[in-house]
C-alpha cells in the first residue's frame, strides 16, 4: 500500500522530538514554498533533533545493521512464545521487525489480526499484572504493547530478557485466580 500522504514521528529522529511528513507530489506540491499551504510546527526543524535524526539514519542504513538486529528479535520473540507454551499460558508475541507486542486471553488464538478492536481484546487483568512482575525483574515494558529491541542489544541483552520474562510469566500465572471463580486470564 502506497499512501497518498505518512506521517512519521519520533522514530525517524532516534527516539528524540523530530517529525516528518510527506507523500505524493500532487499533495506536497500545494505546501509552501511550492503551494500556499503553510506549515509549522514544534518539532520543525530544530538543530539537535535533526542532526540525531541524521546520525540515525546514518546507523540504521549502515550495512548489515538489519542482519544484525531481526535475528536477535526473532530469537527474542520464538523465547518468549516458548516460554508461554511451557508455562500453559494463552498469549502470543506480535511482531514485526524489532517492535512488537505480547498478547494474553483468547486474542492471542485469532488469526490474522487485522485492526485496532482486535487487540482491545487483550486478557488485560493478566497483561497489567505481568508487567507489574516484568518491572519486578528490571525490565520496563510499556503497558499498551509498544516493545522492541534496538541495535544496541547484545545477544546477551536477549537472553537476560528471556530469562527475566519467563520468571515474570511464571509469577504472573502462580499469582491468577483459578479458572471459574470470574477472574483472571485464560489458558489451554
Amino acid at each position: 500500500m502506497t499512501p497518498d500522504l505518512c506521517t512519521i514521528g519520533k522514530a525517524i529522529g532516534g527516539g528524540t522530538v523530530l517529525s516528518v511528513f510527506g507523500g505524493k507530489r500532487e499533495f506536497m506540491s500545494n505546501v509552501a514554498p511550492l503551494g500556499t499551504a503553510q506549515h509549522t510546527g514544534t518539532y520543525n526543524g530544530h538543530i539537535i533533533p535533526v542532526m540525531a535524526g541524521n546520525a540515525f539514519m546514518d546507523v540504521i542504513t549502515a550495512p548489515g545493521f538489519y542482519e544484525a538486529l531481526l535475528p536477535k528479535c526473532e530469537r527474542l520473540y520464538a523465547g518468549i512464545d516458548e516460554s508461554l507454551n511451557r508455562l500453559g499460558i494463552q498469549g502470543r508475541v506480535n511482531g514485526t521487525g524489532a517492535r512488537f507486542s505480547i498478547l494474553f486471553g483468547p486474542i492471542a488464538e485469532k488469526q490474522p489480526l487485522v485492526n485496532y478492536s482486535d487487540t482491545g481484546q487483550n486478557d488485560w487483568d493478566f497483561a497489567y499484572r505481568f508487567y507489574g512482575n516484568v518491572l519486578d525483574e528490571g525490565v520496563y515494558m510499556h503497558t499498551m504493547w509498544h516493545h522492541g529491541l534496538s541495535g544496541a542489544h547484545t545477544d546477551e541483552d536477549v537472553d537476560l530478557l528471556i530469562e527475566r520474562i519467563d520468571t515474570a510469566l511464571k509469577r504472573t500465572k502462580e499469582e491468577t485466580p483459578a479458572a471459574g471463580d470470574g477472574h483472571g486470564a485464560t489458558f489451554f
